[in-house]
């Protein structure tokens, strides 16, 4: 690389955790013009910036070639394959089972723009656009998405995150909700899927109050929005919205340590719409990341974009232990 770095390449270190999963160039008559590292690169400026395709520094290969793997890539599954590999690897590295048995769910709506696509009104919230239905572990890092547009109930959504919850992890016993998560749809959801629905409800009192392990799926939003094509759905629509290219939360490493590993990829999850529950789509999803111990994976953290997805109500409210 000849230009001068931008804060969101990757590092040595970091690229040597992906480069395991970036496919050889195919064979061709022609000469490979452009490093994968430097596709990747122009990926997560992309993410950490929010600029457009054609709106890529000059130095990197041109806005084309980068779209052209991206889209290549997406369509293989390669974020969804990365996703599950690197999840597994930070749990390893903190000492967990790398298939989790408690999640935690929660739901962000955010605002969209005037390009059109599905969007409602979360009259909750009073936020008019999209909302991001996530299931994630107890270390934060990302299990399954679903998007669906911002008037779309939370426990809607509650059934396709378990379908795609227990598909990537077997083991996934028990889920924590907040109050929001209450009715016959979330019982049948627990009934159909077999996983337990613990509502965990915020302490009645003034101010903010951490709620001990259902906060991490906060911290998970909160990574989210630091990526800035995060702090809004720019896409048209879900399924464009949903895929996943490598991105992070945070472009600058901890003055204290090392980075925040990241976990690049595209989380499998349904995308639902405010008309037809299961449009299927498989899109861009997403990251998430956890303090994973110095041999642990050092890929940033982050949840890539918006509407993600290709994931598909008696419950039984118990708690759970995580593991």
């Amino acid at each position: 690389m000849t230009r001068k770095p931008y804060d969101s390449d990757l590092t040595d270190s970091e690229w040597e955790q992906l480069l395991e999963f970036i496919p050889e160039p195919k064979p061709g008559p022609q000469e490979v013009k452009y490093d994968r590292r430097e596709i990747v690169n122009a990926l997560m400026y992309q993410d950490r910036t929010g600029c457009q395709w054609r709106y890529l520094p000059h130095d990197f290969p041109p806005w084309e070639t980068v779209a052209k793997y991206y889209y290549s890539w997406k369509r293989e599954g390669l974020f969804e394959h990365m996703n599950d590999e690197l999840r597994a690897r930070v749990r390893k590295a903190e000492g967990r089972n790398e298939k989790p048995s408690l999640g935690i769910i929660d739901s962000q709506s955010v605002k969209t723009t005037e390009v059109g696509g599905p969007k409602g009104f979360d009259a909750g919230k009073k936020v008019k656009g999209r909302k991001r239905h996530v299931l994630v572990d107890v270390l934060g890092l990302l299990l399954a998405v679903v998007v669906t547009a911002a008037n779309v109930q939370d426990r809607d959504a509650v059934e396709p995150l378990l379908r795609a919850g227990k598909e990537m992890s077997p083991r996934l016993e028990n889920v924590l909700v907040d109050g929001a998560y209450s009715g016959e749809v979330v019982r049948r959801a627990s009934l159909h899927t077999g996983v337990n629905v613990t509502m965990v409800k915020r302490p009645d009192v003034k101010g903010f109050v951490v709620v001990p392990k259902r906060w991490v799926v906060e911290r998970s939003f909160g990574w989210m929005n630091r990526d800035r094509r995060m702090s809004k759905d720019y896409e048209r629509t879900i399924s464009s919205r949903g895929a996943c290219s490598p991105s992070r939360a945070n472009s600058k490493p901890s003055r204290r340590g090392s980075r925040s590993p990241l976990l690049v990829a595209g989380a499998r999850s349904r995308a639902l719409s405010s008309t037809s529950r299961c449009a299927r789509s498989r899109s861009r999803v997403c990251y998430a990341s956890s303090s994973a111990k110095s041999k642990g994976i050092e890929a940033r953290h982050a949840l890539a974009t918006a509407a993600t997805c290709a994931a598909r109500s008696t419950s039984r409210f118990t708690s759970g232990s995580a593991s």
